[in-house]
């Protein structure tokens, strides 16, 4: 390969870095492909997944109702707090050293 021809390749690729998001649309035919390709998997499973719920899940759904009871009400009320507010505040310290450490290009990440 000569030189000449090297620099065009390069010019038509913008980003040899890996990993950068930017190389996917480096070449438009692949996007448009696994885009086409995406839509019509998309297509298929809308006709394959029933509108209604399955049996197994109705059954759940009954057995479920069956064995309520105001304790098993109220635990799932505590869960739901947990998961909503208080739960949310104790995993938010754990993010943060996530957010606000240099990516792979030195660049601080802005904190969340």
């Amino acid at each position: 390969m000569t030189a000449a021809r090297a620099a065009r390749r390069l010019k038509r690729v913008p980003s040899r870095i890996p990993g950068d998001p930017r190389r996917f649309l480096a070449d438009p035919r692949r996007a448009l492909v696994l885009g086409l390709v995406l839509l019509a998997l998309f297509v298929l499973l809308a006709f394959v997944v029933p509108q209604a719920p399955l049996e197994l899940e109705q059954r759940w759904n009954e057995w479920m109702s069956d064995i309520a009871t105001a304790v098993l009400k109220n635990i799932a009320l505590v869960f739901n707090y947990l998961g909503r507010g208080f739960g949310r505040a104790l995993l938010s310290p754990s993010r943060l050293p996530c957010s606000s450490s240099p990516d792979a290009g030195g660049r601080w990440l802005p904190s969340r």
